[in-house]
């Protein structure tokens, strides 16, 4: 995604491992976003560490 500034998911994960904190904020944040998605009735079908940026 060319228009996205920041990294995937998959890149983060290709640097090495993360801590604890750093995964539940990943997390937290990923899955709010979809909460908030959801809401509006929008399913992600292709929900993966590509299609995650942070």
């Amino acid at each position: 995604m060319e228009m996205l500034e920041g990294e995937s998911l998959a890149e983060r994960i290709e640097r090495g491992p993360m801590s604890v904190d750093e995964v539940v904020r990943m997390a937290s944040g990923a899955l709010s976003a979809l909460a908030e998605v959801h809401d509006e009735g929008i399913v992600h079908r292709d929900l993966k560490p590509d299609n995650i940026f942070l």
